[in-house]
């Protein structure tokens, strides 16, 4: 599926591309580029909406549910909460949770002062256990979503990277808002790439925003900002968190991050070829009489074959503790 940047639809330039061989997609192509409008950096071309829709159905194999959460998303909430501390008068009484992949958000929020949780979550059996913890689900999409409830709060919390069209799904969060409530919203951060690891653009992220590029879609979307917070080193890559308002008559900032944003795409194209570079280094060491098992089937396996040539190896097998993927190929 060719994309076209959400904001402008025109035809982007490309500076990348892969053709992968995906485990419940085939042989698909993947290609990066960035709108020469804004500079906003994206998949131009990727699995379309029907792959993608499916793909989340069947291969959703993690749930903070199911264990207890990790470190990070312990930090992470906390942090949060922290900055709506911050920005909030009084603890917001109503929240919304868009892609609740886990309980522990929303309780957190309940235990520091939200009288009503809400979740909205696309995956049947997600809201299943969402239910089962005694919180209200919204079984849709967010493109679809609609409701009479008018939220204090609602949190994006890497979410809008993985949609088609960001700017839609603000304005359905703005459509269930009264003018001064807020939304939290936090995406990966397309900026100091040297602290991405290799293989970091991958089928699921459709978007790469840089801070302005943000902005100026939360601005547009009718959210005043309130609080931005940038941290690049003691997470998995760089965030960016933004608590912004719900303002009426509010004007879209106008953003141009192109010649920025090319540089950085070209520095992390450049940077992952020598790392991929490294890693076939090693590969190429292996005797070619060895039988070889990979640990996982995910994309990275497909780009880690892509850009290795693993696949010229004696690969024996894929090892892979999700029973959707076992037995296929």
């Amino acid at each position: 599926m060719k994309n076209q940047c959400f904001l402008h639809n025109k035809k982007p330039e490309i500076i990348c591309s892969e053709n992968l061989d995906l485990f419940n997609f085939g042989k698909l192509k993947l290609s990066y580029g960035l709108c020469k409008d804004c500079g906003h950096i994206f998949q131009t071309e990727s699995a379309n909406k029907p792959q993608m829709k499916n793909h989340y159905k069947k291969l959703l194999m993690y749930l903070d549910n199911l264990s207890k959460p990790s470190n990070d998303k312990i930090k992470n909430v906390s942090r949060h909460i922290s900055m709506i501390k911050q920005e909030f008068k009084t603890f917001p009484e109503k929240v919304l949770e868009v892609s609740s992949m886990n309980s522990y958000t929303l309780k957190q929020y309940k235990n520091n002062g939200s009288k009503i949780i809400f979740a909205l979550e696309p995956n049947s059996r997600v809201s299943k256990l969402l239910r089962k913890d005694k919180i209200r689900v919204f079984n849709t999409e967010i493109e679809k979503f609609k409701s009479n409830q008018k939220f204090d709060l609602i949190i994006l919390t890497h979410v809008l990277e993985h949609l088609f069209n960001p700017l839609s799904a603000l304005k359905k969060c703005n459509n269930v808002q009264n003018e001064g409530q807020k939304i939290l919203i936090e995406v990966p951060l397309f900026e100091k790439v040297e602290n991405y690891t290799v293989g970091s653009m991958h089928l699921e992220h459709l978007h790469y925003f840089s801070e302005n590029n943000l902005i100026q879609l939360i601005t547009l979307a009718g959210y005043e900002i309130d609080n931005i917070s940038k941290i690049f080193k003691s997470t998995e890559f760089p965030f960016i968190t933004i608590v912004a308002t719900k303002r009426k008559g509010l004007k879209g900032l106008n953003a141009n991050n192109y010649n920025q944003n090319l540089v950085s795409l070209k520095r992390y194209i450049k940077n992952s070829k020598l790392n991929w570079k490294k890693i076939k280094t090693k590969i190429n060491k292996i005797p070619s009489n060895v039988n070889i098992y990979l640990y996982g089937a995910g994309s990275f396996t497909s780009q880690l074959i892509f850009h290795t040539g693993l696949n010229q190896k004696r690969i024996s097998g894929i090892l892979d503790g999700s029973k959707i993927k076992q037995n296929e190929y």
